[in-house]
């Protein structure tokens, strides 16, 4: 599958894309060229877990715990 789109508010407004995008981002295989490779997966997730996407820590608050 190509990617639908690079313009990362598309990806964000779309829960799968953006989904699909975070985990391209994670494995690093070839990020982000081929994000859309992870649609299915993110599809699956979604259709099972009530998830959300929520802030990343800032690197103080890491420092915190």
């Amino acid at each position: 599958m190509s990617d639908p789109t690079y313009v990362k508010e598309q990806i964000r407004a779309n829960p799968v894309w953006d989904l699909a995008f975070v985990l391209s981002e994670i494995m690093n295989d070839r990020a982000p060229l081929g994000w859309g490779e992870y649609i299915w997966i993110a599809e699956c997730l979604l259709a099972v877990f009530d998830m959300q996407r929520v802030a990343f820590p800032s690197p103080a608050r890491s420092e915190e715990r």
